[in-house]
């Protein structure tokens, strides 16, 4: 084929040539045009990438390789401002003209070409990487209609990102779009996800606050010793991995109050405490109760009841003994939010703001791993450690790691009992020794706790895990349970052995310490008593106890039952009155009085003898003027 004469070729990718002074074959030509059509379809190629416009693109091809402005692509659904972590889908559409053949997006942080959040691909869209843009995305395919992506945004702090959009429609000199949508950070105020509380470690110069907030934030605690604040501040920022901060004041005064208060942006929690006495201090009062799980509402009015004793008198406002099962489940921190931090139950957490609150763990507690989060004593090994305080020694142990002879825990235990000079010496674990029943009695504090407590003259072993209040003395050692802090209450059953006193409430304890003498009350929220007594250290003799007076006439179930050949009725009069107590057999016929006559107010127990019955079924029945109650007894001989 012969030659033709043609314009030199210019401005080859604008679009447009121009021919002169140039010799091709018609081959050439065919090839000359091959490229021209490809260039001119350049933008709509699926391959071509990274012309977003973003800052470190490759530019905005839409706009300088081909057609006009005013193209009519538009974005949907991207949020004006945006809440981090959130994920949008959004939709890349057109109002008029032709279809979208092709477009490049990607989204920066502020003007910078840093990547704002992620991008993932939605209805007819698809992510690519370049050089220049490392999470881009553009249609799958040219030629469509619309398409969707999905966008999560950054992490809280990222501030203003910047969506940018390059576009063309129709053929070659199709229209263009570019666009670039300016989103902002939405702040959500952070704020107290757990309110400040106490912890007490051992020394009577310093104590340790401890909080968590729901978002990332630097924190002002300032203290002084009144509501001034003005002794000291400090910032805090968080540890570990969920916004949890702590700060210990220290250099402080002992045998002192002081306030503090913790700030988080515009939001301030306030609370005191005393700093522990000096370590020659004679005179001592702290107060103890256990098993708060479960009912939040029952534990805001124990705890309402022990900030007005604290707050009626100051001596008071010093440590909080607790014997464990804070929550239901341990291991679920939805029950630390909801049960003993939840906000609601103001009483409780003006109780933990104001009393360094010193537990044990129990098995609601779970694996131990949130209560130690919580909790962060200073322990010795696993969750057992011990403190100071005035003139007592608390040791507090863990029932869930060893702790037979020979164990880690149980020769520290020996070791840190004959090693202390403290007058007064508490245990506080979870599971007693010595109990009325329901959860029965744990041997191994019988087998191993008990004779180091007699060894060493502790004075009192608090524990919970049974949900009513008992005490049994037990070779001068008091074993107090004390689970009445807020769990559903069990029934106690006052035979079970060296139990001297019992009490179906919620409750909590008073102890007061005067030199050699020690004073305790078990007392409920509505102010009833349901035991005290003495302790005189030297003596061998416990003074006292007082139970509640019933509030009606009753008789208990028999214990045990069925029984042979003997088994205990306890039955409640209110005021003074004539009672009978008598047993029947299933005839009718009347087999024993075993009460007759004029009763003062109170519990009284009688027991029951079978020996001379034959093997059946019996009746106990109570009469107290209109009062009647009959319990069923089976004899099993």
């Amino acid at each position: 084929m012969g030659s033709r004469r043609f314009s030199h070729l210019s401005e080859f990718n604008h679009g447009y040539i121009l021919f002169w002074n140039a010799e091709v074959t018609m081959k050439q030509l065919l090839v000359l045009m091959a490229i021209i059509a490809g260039a001119s379809l350049g933008y709509g190629h699926a391959n071509y990438v990274g012309y977003s416009g973003a800052p470190g693109s490759n530019g905005t091809c839409a706009s300088s390789c081909h057609g006009t402005t005013g193209g009519t692509i538009q974005i949907t659904d991207f949020p004006a401002d945006y809440t981090p972590g959130q994920t949008y889908s959004v939709t890349i559409s057109h109002s008029s003209g032709s279809a979208i053949r092709q477009f490049n997006g990607s989204c920066r942080v502020g003007t910078g070409s840093t990547n704002a959040g992620v991008i993932a691909a939605g209805t007819n869209t698809a992510t690519y990487n370049t050089g220049g843009e490392t999470n881009g995305f553009h249609l799958s395919s040219i030629d469509q209609q619309s398409g969707t992506f999905q966008w999560t945004a950054p992490a809280q702090g990222t501030g203003v990102v910047r969506l940018y959009i390059a576009g063309h429609q129709g053929g070659y000199s199709g229209q263009n779009t570019d666009l670039v949508l300016v989103a902002n950070e939405h702040v959500v105020p952070v704020s107290f996800r757990k309110a400040p509380y106490l912890i007490y470690q051992g020394l009577n110069t310093e104590m340790r606050v401890l909080w968590q907030l729901d978002g990332t934030a630097t924190c002002t605690i300032a203290w002084g010793t009144d509501t001034n604040y003005s002794m000291g501040s400090a910032q805090t920022t968080e540890y570990g991995n969920d916004h949890q901060h702590r700060h210990v004041i220290g250099s402080l005064a002992p045998g002192t109050k002081y306030y503090y208060r913790v700030t988080v942006g515009s939001e301030s929690a306030t609370g005191s405490f005393r700093t522990a006495l000096p370590g020659d201090a004679t005179h001592f009062k702290f107060l103890a109760y256990g098993d708060t799980r479960s009912d939040p509402a029952i534990h805001d009015q124990v705890a309402e009841d022990i900030v007005s004793t604290f707050v009626a008198d100051p001596d008071f406002q010093t440590l909080a003994v607790v014997a464990g099962d804070l929550v239901t489940d341990g291991n679920a921190e939805a029950d630390w939010d909801n049960e003993l931090f939840d906000p609601a139950r103001g009483n409780v957490q003006s109780l933990l703001a104001n009393l360094p609150y010193q537990s044990a763990i129990g098995d609601h507690d779970g694996s131990g791993v949130l209560f130690q989060k919580y909790f962060p004593y200073p322990f010795v090994g696993s969750r057992y450690w011990s403190y100071d305080y005035g003139p007592a020694h608390f040791v507090v142990l863990d029932q869930y790691t060893d702790y037979s002879p020979g164990s880690a825990e149980l020769q520290w235990f020996e070791n840190d009992l004959a090693t202390t000079d403290k007058l007064w010496k508490f245990v506080v674990l979870h599971e007693p020794g010595w109990s009325a029943g329901t959860n029965e009695n744990n041997m191994d504090v019988q087998d191993y706790i008990q004779p180091l407590c007699e060894q060493y003259e502790v004075a009192i072993v608090f524990g919970g895990h049974n949900n009513y209040y008992a005490r049994a003395t037990v070779n001068n050692v008091q074993h107090i349970t004390t689970g009445g802090g807020g769990a559903p209450l069990d029934t106690p059953n006052p035979t079970y052995p060296n139990i001297v006193a019992t009490g179906m409430y919620h409750h909590f304890c008073k102890v007061e310490i005067d030199s050699s003498r020690l004073s305790f009350t078990a007392i409920t929220p509505e102010g009833t008593v349901v035991d005290t007594f003495s302790i005189t250290l030297g003596s061998t003799f416990v003074q006292g106890k007082t139970e509640a007076a019933p509030v009606e006439f009753s008789l208990s179930p028999a214990y045990p039952n069925p029984f042979n050949p003997t088994t205990t009725l306890i039955f409640a009069i209110p005021t003074a009155a004539e009672v009978t107590l008598t047993v029947f057999d299933i005839t009718g016929r009347n087999v024993g009085t075993l009460v007759q006559g004029w009763q003062s107010a109170g519990t009284q127990r009688v027991t029951f003898d079978g020996s001379n019955l034959a093997s059946g079924i019996y009746f106990a029945r109570m009469r107290a003027g209109n009062f009647v109650q009959i319990r069923k007894m089976v004899l099993i001989k």
